[in-house]
């Protein structure tokens, strides 16, 4: 990075904020649709345990390629990263991987963590999550992002609604009360770690 660019990249991150929320991207039809997507893909049961037993994370995901029939998928979500990475420059690239489609049914979530690990994982940079249950249908459940203990953390979605934030930043999915809660989630690497 040349002088230049360190001096842009540092005036960005004033306007830093834990995450932002595109309204209605995504009507009724088009949510229903990409929920149908699971009846073409294999279900993965995810489910993993602390040290103690707490369950960490109780969830049903589909993987989605982009191919033919979704690539327009991809591409909302790309045009819309791409405003949101206006603001923070991260070295993205243009290779998208697979979206991760996921069921919450009542009893199960995903505790507090951050996107990101070791080895490929260590290449994630933003995550975009799409609402594709409309909050009346359910109890409980949403996104929640950690941005302070005396703060509340419950993001407020409604179907389409799309939220965006780094990768690094810890969120979690609360448990489902009643109903099932779907979401889209598909995350954007750079080319190294930290850039």
């Amino acid at each position: 990075m040349d002088q230049e660019e360190r001096k842009a990249f540092l005036r960005s991150w004033p306007a830093f904020t834990y995450f932002q929320v595109y309204k209605s991207r995504f009507d009724e039809r088009e949510c229903n649709n990409i929920i149908n997507l699971h009846r073409e893909n294999p279900m993965v049961v995810s489910k993993f345990y602390d040290n103690k037993g707490t369950t960490l994370r109780d969830s049903d995901i589909f993987w989605i390629p982009p191919y033919r029939n979704t690539n327009w998928i991809f591409n909302r979500l790309w045009d819309l990263v791409q405003s949101y990475n206006s603001n923070y420059g991260f070295d993205l690239t243009k290779d998208i991987g697979q979206a991760q489609l996921t069921r919450y049914r009542p009893g199960q979530h995903y505790e507090w963590h951050m996107d990101l690990g070791s080895g490929q994982l260590s290449l994630r940079k933003i995550t975009a999550v799409v609402e594709l249950t409309a909050r009346h249908s359910m109890k409980g459940g949403g996104i929640e992002i950690f941005h302070g203990q005396s703060e509340v953390n419950k993001v407020d979605l409604d179907i389409g609604d799309v939220v965006i934030f780094p990768s690094f930043i810890m969120h979690r999915a609360s448990i489902v009360d009643n109903g099932t809660r779907w979401s889209l989630v598909l995350w954007l690497n750079g080319a190294s770690p930290f850039r």
